[in-house]
């Protein structure tokens, strides 16, 4: 996966709850993810949102 082409991510939880990360911010959580050997989704729910359901990437034009 390229970093740099994500846009920004939006995290859901089970119960609903909604985290909005730029797209700077995006970039990092893949990079550490890939340095830990991760697929992003398993390093988000390992590291910052146990309880992760969906992410929604989104790019503005």
């Amino acid at each position: 996966m390229i970093c740099e082409d994500l846009g920004y991510m939006i995290l859901y939880n089970r119960s609903g709850r909604s985290v909005i990360l730029t797209h700077d911010e995006t970039v990092a959580l893949c990079l550490k993810a890939q340095e830990a050997g991760l697929e992003l989704p398993k390093y988000i729910m390992k590291n910052y949102m146990k309880d992760l359901k969906l992410i929604k990437f989104r790019y503005d034009e």
